[in-house]
């Protein structure tokens, strides 16, 4: 019996299109964070439990000065003014402070009337 090589019994085109498949599945499972985004909806959604934008500003960056970029926070302008117009949240330090204060905001607030 002719003894048969390793190298045959394997396609190793096969094997390499199907690890590169697996690869591409799996980085395309992971989410690509931006450092910055505006108070999109996708936004709001991930981070401020579907808020509004007038929601946010009023129970978030207007009660909790810390949060503005002025003061060492993560959020420019988050009102406009003669600064600027466009509210820029920087994600990394907004999704950690606002993990440490999930449970001090009242995510039921309404809005006054």
């Amino acid at each position: 019996m002719q003894a048969i090589e390793q190298s045959s019994l394997i396609n190793q085109d096969a094997l390499i299109q199907l690890i590169k498949s697996e690869v591409d599945k799996q980085v395309a499972k992971q989410s690509f964070e931006p450092r910055t985004a505006g108070l999109t909806q996708q936004v709001r959604k991930d981070y401020f439990h579907g808020k509004g934008v007038e929601w946010i500003r009023t129970f978030i960056f207007d009660r909790y000065p810390e949060t503005n970029e002025a003061n060492g926070g993560w959020v420019t302008n988050p009102r406009k003014s003669i600064h600027g117009k466009t509210t820029t949240i920087w994600l990394k330090p907004a999704r950690k402070w606002l993990d440490d204060h999930e449970l001090e905001i009242d995510w039921n607030e309404k809005m006054p009337n």
